[in-house]
């Protein structure tokens, strides 16, 4: 398939993705300012945009997961190596909380693969910022993971920032577009596998007989 045509494809994706992701947040705010009570209010991922220091508008996904902050943290770990966007995720160092990974992201528009070495910094079962090292496509990515616990530790709020600049003149409402479906399905998996463990976890406990 020609560059003309992947591109093509791309933007009839992209703007279907923007459409569908306007359903969901109109306007998609420039700032993100849900209160933990906001986001409790609504079961499916919130999707907006989050203004940093470096300047850049990540988009945003957030979710209340019925489950505690720790079981939401390892499932945020264990998550990755079940995702079919990725097909592989393998930790290449690991110090205190700062761990080098690397990950070849699939079923990307118009590159198809990506192979990334990303830097995560993580304070335990609250936030894990990552950042591009290096990559054999990608101009630049960063974010964050976002744990906040919620309902006296019986939930969690889940947010994940993410921005991603793929070194080509794609618009940028349009990437955020898919960007945002992305991260709307991951948080949303997260939840599934997360609140089951936590089903599980509170079924076991139960005394026999009970």
């Amino acid at each position: 398939m020609s560059f003309k045509s992947r591109t093509r494809g791309l933007l009839l994706a992209t703007v279907y993705a923007t459409i569908s992701l306007s359903a969901v947040v109109p306007g998609m705010p420039a700032q993100c300012k849900e209160t933990p009570n906001a986001i409790a209010a609504n079961e499916s991922a919130v999707v907006s945009k989050l203004n940093v220091p470096s300047g850049r508008h990540r988009v945003v996904a957030k979710i209340l997961i019925h489950a505690s902050p720790e079981i939401v943290w390892n499932t945020v770990h264990e998550e990755r190596h079940k995702d079919p966007d990725i097909a592989y995720a393998k930790i290449i160092s690991h110090e205190n909380n700062e761990m080098l990974l690397e990950e070849k992201f699939m079923l990307l528009p118009v590159i198809g693969t990506a192979v990334c070495l990303m830097k995560h910094i993580e304070v335990p079962h609250e936030r894990i910022d990552y950042q591009l090292v290096e990559s054999d496509r990608f101009k630049a990515m960063e974010g964050s993971w976002v744990l906040t616990s919620h309902d006296g530790g019986k939930a969690t709020v889940l947010e994940l920032q993410s921005y991603l600049d793929i070194g080509l003149p794609v618009p940028r409402i349009m990437m955020e577009g898919i960007t945002g479906q992305k991260l709307q399905k991951r948080v949303t998996n997260i939840k599934s596998i997360a609140e089951k463990t936590e089903a599980s976890r509170i079924a076991n406990a139960k005394p026999a007989g009970s």
